[in-house]
This record gives C-alpha cells, structure tokens and sequence, in this order.
C-alpha cells in the first residue's frame, strides 16, 4: 500500500542554515495496518506524513502509494490521486468556521460534479461513521474540540479514500475524546482502512490493533 524508499528531506539544501528534517528512511505499510510513526516535536514525523500524503516532496528518495510514485508525479495529478485515495486529518482540523457541519464535509465532493443526492449520500455515511449526525446543520464554530475532530474525520472519508492519515489526533483532545477517537479508528480499520498516525502519545502504544510503531528521532527511524 505505503513504500518508502531512501527518503531524504532536506531544507535550504547547500545553505549556511541546511537542516536535514529526514535522513534515510525506509519502510512500508501494508494495506489495512494501522501504523504509528512516534516521536517528540521536531522530530521529523508530521513532515514524513506530509510527504506521505503528497503535501510534501521529498528531497530525494521514493515514495510509492498505491503502485504510484507519488514524489514524481505532475502537481495536477497528483491532486487528484490525493483527492481519490487520500483522506488526511489535520492537527488543528482546517475546518471552515462558518459552515455548517454537513458542508464542511462536502467540501471535497465540489469538484467531482456529483448530483445532489448523491453528495448527501456520502455526506450522511461519513458523518454516521464518525458519529456526528446530530451536529449536521451545526456552525462548526459552535463545536468542541472533539466534535471538531469527528468532522475533519468526516471529511477525509467522505470520498472513500483507502488510506487516512493523522497528524497529532489527539493533541487537542481531552481524555474522553481521546477514547471515543481510538473507538473511530478500530471502526475505520474494521471498514478496510490503511491507517498512518503522526503522534506522540503514549496511547498509542498499546492499543490492540495497531500493527506497528516507527520510532523517529532527529530525522532518522530509531529502535
């Protein structure tokens, strides 16, 4: 499902200021794992699930998802892969404040010139898995941290994708939520799902469907 291949990321490459935010990384994830790339802050993980999720390119290296070699494709195509097969859940959400619950998830389904019905089919599907249904016409300004989440989670499965991937899930969560986030995540694999979590919270550790955890520290895959 997730090839990585040499990986190497580097910024102000040749400059007085050359930071290596990646060095060498290699690894795969196989469909329908979940697995969690662990570390501190700064430690290189969110920048290697951006480049997992085709926001990033990395300096050098391979990234291969789905068959594809996303570092090398054109930017309009990849857009649309990510569109198709992506789903990515943000730390702070990226939620447009104003709108109601119900649209902020349809944000994603605009291009693809889809009926009406068939925008609140996927819509409604999206929100019952994440169990937001009772908040649809919600502004999302109104909501908790966690009914925020359900909503990003939301929008990242409102078009199916085959592999979502979390950046700090639950940075902003409190204990309760956290749990009900853990819940969300066993339902997603139990769908099929390929998992990637960005995290570095030790709840992670231990939770029974989690298939594997990548250490990451300065850059490099340590343990």
């Amino acid at each position: 499902m997730i090839k990585i291949k040499a990986l190497n990321k580097i910024y102000n490459v040749g400059q007085k200021n050359e930071f290596v935010a990646l060095r060498n990384i290699n690894f795969e994830v196989l469909p329908n794992t979940v697995v969690v790339l662990k570390g501190v802050s700064g430690s290189g993980k969110s920048t290697l699930l951006s480049i997992i999720g085709g926001m990033n390119k990395p300096t050098s290296g391979e990234v291969i998802v789905e068959d594809k070699y996303i570092a090398k494709l054109p930017d309009l195509h990849l857009s649309n892969f990510r569109a198709s097969s992506i789903g990515f859940v943000f730390q702070s959400f990226h939620l447009i404040n104003d709108l109601s619950v119900f649209d902020n998830i349809s944000i994603p389904l605009i291009p693809l010139g889809l009926s009406a019905k068939e925008i609140e089919e996927k819509v409604n599907y999206a929100m019952q898995i994440c169990n937001i249904a009772h908040k649809s016409m919600e502004i999302s300004k109104n909501l908790s941290g966690g009914e925020k989440q359900r909503v990003a989670i939301a929008r990242a499965l409102v078009n199916n994708p085959n592999i979502i991937l979390l950046d700090e899930p639950t940075a902003n969560l409190d204990s309760a939520n956290s749990k009900n986030l853990v819940e969300i995540l066993s339902n997603l694999k139990k769908l099929g799902k390929t998992i990637v979590i960005s995290t570095h919270d030790s709840l992670f550790d231990e939770l029974d469907f989690v298939e594997k955890i990548i250490y990451i520290k300065d850059g490099d895959i340590s343990g």
